[in-house]
């Protein structure tokens, strides 16, 4: 790992939760904003498991499970793995042609995908 590497994550994660951020506006697309939120939330945990050097795989296992040692070993407030877990069944979903109907207030009618918040409140990770 390289010093650049969580920072590049990170910063993966900030574009993503820009499409997250169009995707919740007038007119909205829920599918969009569940797909790009899902992918946000998990390379905020990547950026911080990386900081944080704690060994993680590419699949959703093993990126839940960072998130579980993100929270236990302190480096963030909140335990994301099962709002990783709800995200990742509402993805699979869309990309299988079966969101259900209340998908536009699930995803998108929650303060957390607005303005920024799944960065600041959510996977802010210390010294990233």
């Amino acid at each position: 790992m390289t010093d650049g590497e969580p920072q590049a994550k990170l910063n993966l994660a900030k574009e993503q939760l820009n499409r997250v951020q169009t995707a919740s506006s007038e007119p909205q697309d829920p599918e969009d904003g569940v797909i790009w939120a899902f992918y946000a939330y998990e390379n905020a945990v990547v950026a911080g498991a990386e900081k944080a050097g704690i060994v993680w795989a590419k699949n959703h296992p093993s990126k839940q499970q960072a998130a579980r040692d993100l929270h236990a070993a302190g480096h963030v407030s909140v335990d994301i793995s099962d709002e990783l877990d709800r995200l990742n069944e509402l993805r699979k979903d869309v990309a299988y042609g079966e969101p259900g109907s209340d998908l536009k207030d699930e995803v998108l009618g929650r303060s957390r995908f607005r303005a920024g918040n799944i960065h600041r409140r959510n996977c802010q990770v210390r010294g990233v």
